[in-house]
């Protein structure tokens, strides 16, 4: 991840932060002419009421999509280049907080295909309903969201393929399938499409560690949460787990399927800071909240090759890629020598605070300021008229 692109423009502001010289990407800068967009324009957002809605917020997963309701104070408590307006003519983008990925995985519980697809459209009328209502159609618009828009041709194909208990974009095609309203989004299955998605991280409660000193000395050199229980989790990290057991100082722990809640007991997770690295295979997709969850703890995570991480920071400063060293004796994991392990754990425990969505996380602030400003650059070149034809 030494190559993950980032317009020159986020590199400058960077460099306006503490730490710049380690944040910035040290490959090629993905530089589009426009899309470089003054990056000291101001950018005001306008945010739709969720007061009748707000109950369809029930934190499902466990913390995974916290994004839903951490996103609308972060902005209401922006100031200078972001800033919330009540105006809605002084808008350039407009937010609508509603939980639809609560509401979906919530609906997903319905055994009845029929009533599934009903409750999932009569939430996107409400959405809908609320964005014609105000008269701003053709203004950039933005929703909550699990998988990003990506840059894959067939991707309105697969948008619409997707089954009753797995469509994660085209469950509602009208805000989460298409090109007319952009997406908050936290799991990327394919290289996203920047100019209709902003990749978010898992949002994590405030780092437990951040104000701890840096801890270099740790219990042990690895450590596993997590369950092998079923076919497909069990083929990807058997192998992993397997390498681990031939280690000494490692820690493995095992759980239940479905077992979202343990993954997010503190007690559980404090485990982590006495680990060196944390195993962060795939699961169900490539993204892990037990990237975040390790880095807030200080222990630098092990990350699955396929894992295409938000670019608020230069990922290989902080994170080394999970693989295997085949020998004789059988396999091991291939980890970093020890000078490359500690400047990990100092890049990790430097960057622990970045990934949160508080207030006060600047960094956080200047990566929606700087993603929302493409997506309005790319606005101007596109018409958003198909949003008046799925409007309720």
């Amino acid at each position: 991840f030494s190559r993950i692109d980032v317009d020159s423009s986020y590199i400058t502001a960077l460099h306006r932060l503490p730490i710049a010289e380690e944040t910035h990407a040290g490959g090629k800068l993905g530089i589009t002419d426009a899309m470089l967009l003054g990056i000291d324009q101001v950018i005001k957002v306008y945010v739709y009421s969720d007061a009748s809605i707000r109950h369809w917020c029930n934190d499902f997963r466990s913390g995974k999509d916290l994004h839903q309701v951490k996103l609308v104070p972060l902005l209401r408590e922006s100031t200078g280049l972001l800033q919330v307006t009540d105006k809605p003519e002084e808008a350039a983008v407009f937010f609508h907080p509603a939980c639809l990925v609560d509401f979906f995985f919530t609906a997903r519980t319905v055994n009845q295909s029929h009533l599934f697809f009903n409750a999932l459209s009569s939430a996107e009328d409400v959405v809908l309903r609320d964005i014609k209502s105000l008269g701003f159609q053709r203004t950039p618009h933005i929703v909550n969201a699990l998988r990003c828009i990506t840059k894959a041709r067939n991707h309105m194909a697969s948008v619409r393929s997707f089954g009753s208990k797995f469509c994660h974009l085209g469950c509602f095609p009208r805000l989460w399938g298409g090109y007319n309203i952009s997406v908050f989004c936290t799991e990327a299955v394919a290289p996203v499409e920047s100019i209709h998605s902003i990749h978010l991280p898992y949002c994590p409660a405030k780092s437990p560690c951040a104000d701890q000193p840096l801890k270099l000395e740790r219990a042990f050199r690895v450590l596993f949460i997590g369950t092998v229980s079923r076919p497909l989790l069990a083929q990807q990290r058997k192998p992993f787990l397997q390498a681990m057991s031939r280690m000494n100082d490692t820690k493995i722990l095992l759980l239940p399927d479905r077992s979202d809640l343990a993954t997010y007991n503190e007690s559980l997770l404090a485990t982590m800071s006495e680990s060196v690295y944390t195993l962060c295979p795939g699961g169900d997709v490539p993204d892990s909240a037990r990237v975040y969850q390790a880095i807030s703890y200080g222990s630098v995570p092990l990350r699955n090759p396929r894992f295409m991480p938000p670019p608020i920071v230069n990922w290989s400063l902080i994170s080394a890629p999970l693989a295997l060293r085949h020998q004789h004796s059988g396999s091991s994991l291939e980890l970093p020598d020890m000078k490359q392990q500690r400047e990990l754990q100092i890049q990790v425990w430097r960057h622990r605070k970045f990934f949160d969505c508080e207030p006060a996380n600047e960094r956080m602030r200047l990566y929606l300021h700087q993603s929302l400003a493409r997506i309005i650059a790319a606005s101007n070149e596109m018409t958003y008229a198909g949003m008046r034809e799925y409007a309720v």
